[in-house]
């Protein structure tokens, strides 16, 4: 019987040393599905829950970087929409978000927009 035991322990450990369990892991990559930047003096983003969440998901990262500056924003699990004020016009971003478990953060999604010129 404890031959028995040990065998059971010892595929448990080897079973989470290869991540079989799949509750177990980091968030893989959320989907971006949307970017808009209509006055130039906000980006708007929006994503989805990641294919492979890795357990329940408890929020998710996201940075908005420029050369000027960067804003970073943390929302709850059952955000998937954020508004990035202020930002500035004719100026390049890079967008990244990242899912958040018990675990940690997961790998991120990224997407660049650049904010229109202002008109007038």
């Amino acid at each position: 019987m404890l031959n028995s035991l040990f065998t059971s322990c010892f595929k448990i450990s080897c079973l989470k040393l290869f991540n079989v369990f799949p509750f177990q892991n980091v968030p893989s990559s959320p989907s971006i599905k949307s970017i808009e930047s209509v006055s130039g003096k906000s980006v708007e983003v929006r994503w989805s829950l990641p294919e492979k969440p890795g357990g329940p998901i408890l929020g998710f990262n996201l940075n908005l970087t420029s050369n000027k500056h960067v804003i970073s924003v943390a929302t709850g699990g059952n955000v998937f929409f954020n508004t990035f004020y202020p930002t500035f016009h004719n100026t390049t971003y890079r967008i990244s978000v990242a899912a958040v478990n018990e675990e940690g953060q997961g790998s991120t999604a990224e997407a660049s927009i650049t904010a229109p010129a202002q008109v007038g």
